[in-house]
């Protein structure tokens, strides 16, 4: 099975976010194949049309880092990546 890795706008594939989604793919078996484009991204890439979950951290931002001590940041972290765990075993 296969997990491909999108950077978002200014956050690289190898950045913990994704870097810890990686390790939990690879944990459960998938194989991972990251995706990397030059800075800055144009509006027109886009992943439409891909089916989706949704996991909303309030007061999050593009990095996922929130207001406040960083271990709250740091536990985002934690969520984001049970996240993907769950949505890789169903």
């Amino acid at each position: 099975m296969l997990t491909v890795l999108f950077p978002g706008r200014g956050y690289r594939v190898t950045a913990p976010l994704l870097a810890y989604a990686a390790e939990a793919a690879e944990r459960l078996g998938y194989h991972t194949h990251p995706v990397d484009w030059p800075e800055p991204v144009s509006e027109d890439v886009v992943l439409r049309g891909l089916p989706a979950e949704v996991l909303e951290i309030e007061g999050a931002d593009h990095s996922m880092h929130v207001p406040g001590p960083m271990a709250a940041s740091a536990a985002v972290l934690g969520q984001v990546t049970t996240a993907v765990e769950d949505f890789l075993r169903h």
